[in-house]
């Protein structure tokens, strides 16, 4: 139900003679003409914000090609293929700096000569497994 659109593919003429890649119009063929005969290939990136077009674990995605409200017109579609990046890491990285104790320092008063420790760790919090620490 969301409507996949890109700078080459409005949503209310997304059938509209282009060849196109992630990188915009595809121009490296032979012959290159601007004519297409009617004939549209492309690849198009679906945005996925918090699952909310494919959700986690979904085994399977109905997929529905329309014309726009008011248009009128005839399309076949003969091919498409759909494919899931099934890894997605979403990495919160943290800064902290502590005294010699292991306290948060990060508002405390310090003087010369104070050791400081920094905390740096990351943790991946997306569906790719891994966790991680270093102190220095």
């Amino acid at each position: 139900g969301k409507a996949i659109t890109t700078a080459e593919r409005p949503s209310n003429h997304f059938f509209n003679s282009t060849i196109n890649n992630l990188a915009g119009n595809f121009t490296a063929r032979n012959p290159n003409g601007s004519n297409t005969l009617g004939f549209d290939s492309g690849i198009v990136s679906v945005p996925n914000p918090q699952q909310t077009v494919v959700a986690n674990n979904a085994t399977s995605a109905d997929i529905s090609l329309q014309m726009a409200p008011g248009k009128k017109g005839t399309y076949y579609s003969y091919f498409n293929a759909f494919a899931i990046d099934i890894i997605a890491p979403e990495i919160v990285l943290t800064k902290q700096v502590q005294d010699a104790q292991g306290n948060d320092a990060s508002a405390a008063n310090v003087v010369l000569g104070q050791n400081l420790f920094y905390v740096i760790g990351f943790q991946n919090i997306g569906n790719e497994t891994g966790a991680a620490q270093a102190n220095g």
